[in-house]
């Protein structure tokens, strides 16, 4: 399962807007805001869907920007079965 983070610019006067956009998203969690951008963090089912949402978050209304700033697509299962695969 892809995890992306991204900060996506936009003007303050924007960020309210911006915040209600990006909680609507599925997968979407929305972090810290600040004068430089919001913190987002992403998760998705697929890279390909990976890829789509960072493009999804670029163009929504307001946004200047989605910088991508983390992005790990390793399968993270649990301790138990980690232990049992090696």
């Amino acid at each position: 399962m892809p995890v992306s983070s991204y900060v996506v610019r936009c003007l303050p006067v924007d960020q309210d807007r911006v915040v209600q956009q990006l909680e609507s998203l599925k997968g979407v969690a929305v972090g810290v805001r600040s004068v430089d951008g919001i913190a987002v963090a992403v998760e998705s089912e697929t890279r390909r869907s990976a890829e789509d949402m960072g493009q999804q978050l670029g163009s929504l209304r307001g946004v200047r920007d989605a910088v991508l700033v983390y992005y790990n697509m390793e399968e993270f299962g649990t301790a138990t079965e980690r232990k049992g695969s090696q």
